[in-house]
This record gives structure tokens, sequence and C-alpha cells, in this order.
């Protein structure tokens, strides 16, 4: 499957029935991952010539607010007989570039413009994509490069499961 996505992508290198609750698991060294079925490597190409996700635009504006699922950045996970508040790493990722994203055109400085700028800086490190990516004149030439990523399209599905599941819950509890 071979998919295009423009600035986001200069940015980042990243069925069955589910309930709501049972939609992670957790690795030898402790670290929670939202389970995603479906998730397997995808061919990215790297379009730097794309109209879409323009920085100061309202179309622009809409675009970036869209690339959070319908439940936001939040997943909900059963610890026991509590509910804990999780943020999948790509929404996190996604939400903090549409906030840097906002400041920038509003020319202000947020809160949380240190911490997304931190948080972006240390996943980029955390990926540590290596492939090579051609030069000119000492600048990268990234007009169009093909990567393998992971599928967020079903990173966006998991999430959506677990926000039906927790609205389904709620709508069914008195």
């Amino acid at each position: 499957m071979k998919l295009r996505f423009g600035l986001l992508a200069t940015v980042f290198a990243l069925a069955g029935t589910w309930r709501y609750g049972e939609c992670h698991r957790t690795s030898t060294r402790g670290i929670r991952y939202l389970d995603v079925p479906g998730n397997r490597p995808v061919n990215l190409v790297y379009d730097t010539s794309s109209t879409r996700y323009q920085l100061n635009t309202t179309v622009g504006a809409e675009e970036w607010a869209g690339l959070l699922p319908s439940g936001g950045h939040l997943v909900r996970m059963k610890e026991g007989d509590e509910t804990q508040l999780w943020t999948v790493a790509m929404l996190h990722q996604l939400r903090c570039l549409n906030i840097l994203r906002e400041d920038y055109v509003m020319r202000k400085v947020s809160p949380l413009q240190s911490h997304c700028l931190n948080y972006i800086r240390q996943s980029v490190l955390c990926l540590a994509d290596t492939h090579l990516e051609y030069s000119k004149n000492g600048l990268a030439v990234t007009h169009y490069i093909e990567s393998v990523c992971n599928d967020w399209t079903a990173v966006y599905s998991a999430t959506e499961r677990n926000a039906a599941g927790w609205k389904e819950l709620h709508e069914t509890t008195p």
C-alpha cells in the first residue's frame, strides 16, 4: 500500500471486535502500547509539493485539526477496577505539531510550546530514522522520497474503536 502525506510526512518517518479497555499490551520493560491489529509496513512517499496542511489558511487549519480521531488523542484503558486515560504517542505528536503551527501563525508563545518542541525532538531521536536522503549543495532534497513506515491508518482505527467502546459503555451505564 502506498500512502501520500505532505508536510507532516517531512516531520515524521510514524480486526476483530474490541471492547473498551481491552486493547493494550505491555512490554517486558513495563512500557504500555496500544494494540493495533492490522498495523503493517506501508510505503510512504514524502511529497513536499503537496498543497495540503498549509500553515495559515482556514482549510489548512481544518486539515490539521482533522488529524486527530473523533475521540481526540486520548484512549481509555482498564487498570483493575479503575479507568486510566492515556495518550497515543503518534496522536500526542500530531497534537503538538498543531499547537506549534497555531503558535507560529498567531505569532505567540503558548505554555505548551516548550513542552511540544522537546516532545517532538525526543520522538524524532527515539525513532532514529537512518534512511538516506539525497543532498544537493548541503541541503536535503525531499521532493520525492519513499520510505517504509507503520500504517497510521490502523492506529486511527484502533483509537476510534476505543472511543466507540467508551461511548457505548457510558450510554449503557445508568
